[in-house]
């Protein structure tokens, strides 16, 4: 009966460790080799973005297309146009970027998205 419990508890903590909190809002941009605006996304974007302040606000997750079903997010809809950010929250879609038009659109993207208000590269959440 021991062994019992004790197997159930090892389980239990293994399960907790293994779920992250999915309360967060985080972006994940989706992208694939081979594909321009995801080349310009990456540069003009993404980099900028992950040295920000904003990154610890809004974490991003960066998914190549190719292990697209292993990404772990329920999506509306499936990915058809590279590169695609999606903002995600409780582990579901709530709002999608599809394409590349430059910082400014990806910018005013996040902060109507997520009812922030927008200085710069970095948010402000009432």
């Amino acid at each position: 009966m021991r062994l019992f419990a004790f197997v159930v508890c090892v389980l239990l903590a293994a399960l907790i460790v293994a779920v992250p909190d999915k309360t967060e809002s985080r972006l994940v941009v989706f992208d694939g080799s081979g594909c321009r605006g995801c080349t310009q996304l990456r540069e003009y974007v993404v980099r900028p973005y992950l040295a920000s302040k904003a990154r610890n606000q809004v974490p991003m997750e960066i998914v190549d297309i190719a292990s697209l079903g292993t990404s772990g997010h329920a999506l509306r809809a499936p990915i058809r146009t590279l590169p695609t950010i999606v903002i995600v929250q409780d582990g579901r879609e709530v709002a999608r970027m599809a394409g590349y038009s430059g910082p400014d659109r990806f910018y005013d993207f996040l902060a109507t998205s997520l009812g922030a208000k927008r200085a710069g590269t970095e948010f402000h959440f009432d």
